[in-house]
């Protein structure tokens, strides 16, 4: 059977091997993207990731899901806290993988939106792969950030703790605004500002900008979805 030709460490004609790939996401993007748009490679990239996301799940102490289903039970008026689950190292474990494999479904998927809305609605000229491409290689950024926010998720006993642009206005009253706000993860912005670099990469008609903008108004758009229900 043959894999597919990112395998980490395999050398793929025209492109570095993953881990320097991932090095380059952080300093050098764009002509990492240039190499990406000859050689649209995606599925180890991808899969790395969200397996580096899903470990830092399994890092998040027991002690830090127990009050958060406290906290989710008596926000329902939950008096008999005695159903609560109790975590161990078999939750991690199912936790790290359903976040592992989540990850990579959300990636396939945004590959598919960005695909539809650069390609389909703004005529852009780009291939389905060269767009999953990018994304998998921009998703390094979130997975860096799922380890930077994991002190600060087992110091305040917070799973769901992330750092985002509520976090720079702490004091903001609550309501919908900050709950937009809470949903703009920091690291998902810049994930969306290199991802508009992709774009502009792939399509040189696109400025750098302008792919950003799309980007970020993709993400803002999604918090403020997420704000309403939160």
């Amino acid at each position: 059977m043959t894999l597919p030709a990112d395998v980490p460490g395999e050398q793929t004609p025209g492109l570095p091997p993953l881990p320097v790939r991932a090095v380059k996401v952080l300093v050098s993007p764009g002509a990492l993207f240039a190499q990406l748009k000859a050689v649209p490679v995606w599925f180890w990239t991808m899969l790395a990731t969200a397996v580096v996301s899903g470990i830092s799940v399994w890092f998040i102490p027991d002690e830090a899901w127990t009050t958060f289903f406290r906290e989710q039970a008596l926000e329902r008026g939950q008096g008999d806290l005695s159903t609560i689950p109790q975590p161990g190292p078999a939750f991690r474990m199912l936790g790290s993988l359903g976040a592992a494999v989540s990850i990579f479904i959300l990636g396939v998927l945004l590959a598919c939106f960005t695909y539809g809305v650069f390609v389909f609605v703004l005529g852009d000229e780009a291939t389905f792969k060269q767009h999953l491409s990018v994304i998998a290689h921009a998703s390094v950024i979130p997975a860096i950030g799922a380890f930077a926010t994991l002190p600060l998720r087992i110091a305040q006993l917070d799973p769901q703790l992330t750092l985002s642009v509520g976090t720079l206005f702490p004091f903001l009253p609550e309501g919908y605004f900050f709950s937009v706000l809470q949903a703009l993860d920091l690291f998902a912005l810049w994930a969306a500002v290199l991802t508009g670099l992709g774009m502009s990469v792939l399509d040189s008609r696109r400025s750098w900008g302008s792919g950003a903008s799309v980007m970020i108004g993709l993400t803002v758009a999604f918090a403020m979805v997420v704000g309403f229900f939160a």
